[in-house]
């Protein structure tokens, strides 16, 4: 119990120290994702959040979207023929910029056929569900046509379920669930119902928007179209708590008659069993062993901010596990790490830094009820950061 007490008058005497800090903290910005463009037959990457975004490749003409996956395998739809009967096309977007056809996904049947699906836009949820937005429509007598929202198995394109939305011209998954661009602005969407929520920002003053895609800190970027000749392709960021959106710092590789997609390679990718925190710059996870012999992953609790997470082992009610990891890099080049528990069962927290690869591992033993942590050289914040290719 002396023990436990010493590492709590230590934790309190740091988060005195850091309250005292905060006010003067700069805030570091290291790089946490990558983006692509493609457009005109070229894909462009760019560093988030503020790199320029330079050629990488040619590649395939006539992709309607691009999606990186976490295996780091691209995705590309395209359509099967001009002419009807014509359907979307799940692709591998290959590294010689060929494409790979996956298969084709099957024409909804609701009473009549259709001429045309045409792919509009992907996202990849937490759950590591594929959802591909299209637009079907029937060119005689009534011009009939419905978006919708298909789950699609991302290997075989297999259809495994489909709602129709209205008003949604893309879609992006970001750590808090699906998100939609409509007439309106950006909105919350439910893919299991098609139901958006109450637009967070206005994208009026935008003009043409066209794709959405999320960052690691659930930051999300959209791809924007005003009037000038030739016509101004820029990129913007959405900040859906604040409801604030804006033109990025990033530039695009150049000015284009046709809209470009993006997508964007995150740092860390959250799950039911992963939170990542600092804008996607670490990966928390959690194993327990409890007093019958039992081992199990700890699961994410729905509560969340953007430095700190929260663990349950049993029940979905009761929470046993609290981590945070705050930017100290102004104070000592580092950051920190603090987590808390209310449990006496063995645990092994784990806290992976998504730029560098370093692990940092808490642990409690069985029997032990759990002491504070406060970690303050958990992880170096001067690491280079590793550079990928798609």
């Amino acid at each position: 119990m002396k023990e436990i007490a010493r590492i709590r008058r230590q934790a309190s005497l740091v988060a005195g120290l850091l309250a005292a800090w905060a006010a003067s903290a700069p805030s570091a910005q290291p790089v946490y994702d990558e983006l692509y463009t493609y457009g005109d037959g070229r894909l462009a990457h760019a560093t988030l959040p503020s790199g320029p975004a330079v050629p990488a490749a040619n590649v395939a003409f006539g992709i309607h979207d691009i999606l990186l996956l976490p295996s780091g395998q691209m995705l590309a739809t395209t359509r099967s023929s001009p002419n009807p009967p014509s359907q979307t096309v799940l692709n591998e977007l290959m590294p010689d910029g060929s494409l790979r056809q996956i298969g084709k996904i099957a024409l909804p049947a609701v009473g009549w056929p259709f001429d045309y699906d045409e792919p509009v836009d992907m996202a990849l949820d937490h759950l590591g569900r594929l959802w591909v937005l299209t637009y079907a429509y029937r060119v005689e007598p009534y011009n009939q046509g419905i978006h919708r929202l298909i789950e699609v198995d991302p290997a075989t394109a297999e259809v495994r379920g489909w709602n129709v939305v209205v008003d949604v011209a893309s879609i992006a998954t970001a750590p808090d669930g699906l998100w939609a661009v409509t007439g309106e602005g950006i909105a919350k969407l439910d893919p299991e119902s098609g139901d958006l929520g109450k637009p967070v920002v206005g994208l009026g003053a935008f003009g043409m928007v066209s794709k959405l895609e999320a960052d690691s800190a659930g930051r999300l970027w959209f791809i924007y179209q005003f009037v000038c000749s030739p016509p101004c392709i820029m990129l913007g960021t959405v900040d859906p708590e604040a409801g604030v959106a804006e033109q990025a710092a990033t530039l695009l590789h150049s000015q284009t008659m046709l809209m470009h997609t993006l997508t964007i390679r995150r740092r860390c990718v959250e799950g039911p069993t992963a939170r990542c925190l600092q804008g996607g710059r670490f990966r928390a996870e959690a194993t327990f062993a409890d007093y019958a012999g039992a081992q199990g992953v700890a699961k994410v609790a729905p509560a969340r901010s953007g430095d700190s997470g929260l663990f349950h082992f049993f029940d979905p009610a009761n929470w046993e596990l609290m981590v945070k990891v705050l930017d100290g890099c102004a104070q000592n080049q580092n950051f920190w790490v603090y987590s808390s528990a209310s449990t006496d069962v063995a645990y092994e927290l784990k806290i992976t830094d998504m730029e560098t690869g370093a692990v940092k591992s808490y642990r409690n033993p069985l029997g032990q009820v759990a002491p504070a942590v406060g970690d303050i050289a958990a992880f170096s914040c001067t690491a280079e950061a590793p550079r990928s290719n798609p």
